[in-house]
């Protein structure tokens, strides 16, 4: 019998949330597919950011061989937000369009430029613009005009900047309202012809643990009055689930993705350059229109996405580049600086300033490894200044973790595994100049907006759900997502292309036992013997 197979991208799903409110009756579709198929936990890339992970999913590879390494990425002194065009290795969309499979991909991100396969792609956050998909982000460009028709697909839905008393729900009607706009549009997508492969995306998921964690888990320390507005936006999710099983055949698998879990912050901040310049590595410079930087910052928060969406698609790329300098860069004097970090919340890490990788680097490759040593210590030091609690579990060097490949020098040479003391973890914000590496957050700073420390944090552990003929109910013990996207291929009987037999194999820097880690996860699944 021929196989067909749905994904499902659950952005940021968690067990965590998933779990409990399945056991309540709140999410009767994907407890079904929990309780009749094979699920487990998911572990991301490192580290657990959105690019990386879905890329890894669909190329069956992890960072350092397809090269997409963070949300962000760096050329010298100047960062730009990744897409596919970065990637190295194709995707399993392409390699099964070429054999002849009809594929739709919808909304996924790592997709722009819209990929040309034998089906429809509407590009991931990717493409340029934050608001909605235009006609450039379309494959082929002629299905435009149908995607419009059917209400047009969106990917931002309100002001994750703004700062009403009311933002909170309102935050929760307009992603719940966008679902509503999605499931009608899936609807009539998924069932426009009877595709072997329909992958679409929701990034709701991780929009709403980002901003509403605090008002679900009454354990954080950040937790304020309880309410509903969360589970209400895991209640639709849901719901587009349901409406896409109940127009699934008996000859259709189904798969539910994750791209990392998500958990909750503490109160704690760490400002990685405060700590570096204290240790005498890093010099802040005289920073020159602090006040007009902010009320510029405040100004911008405040754009409604469609406007925020028409005047970033509408700039220059060096433009972009510049605003993002502007409001998000530390201010370094390169000149004396001998490591640095860019500060994203999601993704700690921190780059030496090498000669001949940076125009003004100050590292030689003789002092690189001792100044490695000095930063790990420096790290593992770091301590939570009211419980004496470790912030950091590891200090990761980028060519000896899985992100290992030929293009591992796009990440940032010390990637950093936060801890999770009494179970949140720390916000890494940015440092506006010198002062104390470690604080406690401010209680007005508790629901803060993108960027600057939210609420909810990405956990590696994600979710991985399997469900449809041949696939038993059982527990799957923790798989990767560069292995769940290597199954891909198995559920749909199609045999693995060289490059994911590759990476599977060990191209990327598996060790023999990790290897053998790896063949037994797969032996469990029932895919190999």
């Amino acid at each position: 019998m021929r196989r067909r197979l749905l994904i499902i991208g659950l952005d940021g799903g968690t067990f965590a949330l998933l779990e409990p409110m399945a056991a309540a009756g709140d999410l009767p579709n994907l407890a079904r597919l929990m309780r009749e198929g094979a699920h487990g936990e998911l572990m991301s890339t490192l580290p657990p950011a959105t690019m990386p992970a879905w890329t890894s999913f669909l190329t069956g590879a992890p960072p350092g061989q397809h090269g997409v390494t963070d949300i962000f990425m760096r050329h010298g002194y100047r960062m730009s937000p990744a897409s596919g065009a970065m990637r190295a290795l194709p995707t399993f969309l392409e390699v099964l369009s070429r054999r002849g499979l009809r594929v739709a991909s919808i909304g996924v991100p790592g997709t722009f430029p819209p990929l040309p396969l034998n089906g429809v792609c509407v590009s991931g956050f990717d493409a340029p613009g934050v608001h909605r998909a235009t006609r450039g982000s379309v494959s082929p460009p002629s299905f435009f005009s149908t995607l419009e028709e059917l209400g047009g697909y969106r990917y931002a839905t309100f002001n994750e900047q703004g700062r009403g008393k009311r933002r909170l729900s309102e935050a929760a009607d307009a992603l719940c309202a966008d679902l509503a706009r999605k499931e009608k549009l899936l609807v009539a997508l998924y069932t426009r012809e009877p595709w072997d492969l329909f992958f679409t995306h929701l990034q709701a998921s991780d929009t709403a643990a980002h901003h509403l964690w605090h008002t679900y888990d009454m354990a954080s320390p950040r937790a304020v009055a309880r309410s509903d507005d969360l589970p209400r936006v895991y209640r639709r999710l849901d719901q587009v689930v349901g409406a896409l099983l109940e127009r699934t055949g008996p000859d259709t698998r189904v798969m539910v993705v994750s791209d990392h879990g998500f958990g909750g912050a503490s109160t704690t901040a760490v400002h990685l350059n405060r700590m570096l310049e204290r240790a005498g590595l890093l010099r802040f410079c005289v920073q020159r229109g602090g006040a007009l930087k902010r009320l510029l910052g405040s100004m911008i928060g405040e754009l409604p996405p469609a406007l925020m969406g028409s005047l970033v698609r509408t700039m220059p790329e060096s433009l972009r580049a510049a605003l993002h300098r502007t409001l998000l860069a530390s201010p370094i004097d390169w000149n004396a600086t001998q490591a640095f970090s860019d500060e994203l919340d999601y993704a700690p890490s921190i780059w030496l300033h090498r000669a001949g990788v940076f125009e003004r680097g100050q590292v030689s490759d003789s002092t690189v490894a001792g100044l490695r040593t000095r930063i790990r210590e420096l790290c593992l030091s770091l301590r939570d200044p009211v419980t004496g609690d470790p912030l950091v579990k590891a200090v990761h060097d980028r060519d000896d973790t899985p992100m290992r490949g030929p293009h591992v020098e796009r990440a940032p040479d010390l990637i950093i595994e936060p801890a999770w003391p009494r179970g949140y973890r720390p916000s890494f914000l940015r440092s506006a100049g010198p002062g104390e590496p470690v604080r406690v957050l401010a209680s007005e700073e508790y629901a803060a907006g993108r960027g600057y420390g939210m609420p909810g944090v990405h956990r590696p552990e994600g979710v991985i759900i399997l469900h449809g003929a041949g696939i038993d109910s059982r527990l799957l013990p923790q798989t990767t997502i560069e292995e769940a996207g290597a199954l891909v291929y198995e559920l749909l009987g199609q045999a693995r292309p060289p490059s994911v037999q590759a990476a599977q194999r060990g191209a990327d820097g598996y060790t023999p036992r990790q290897r053998r880690a790896v063949e037994n996860r797969l032996r469990s699944l029932g895919y190999i013997d």
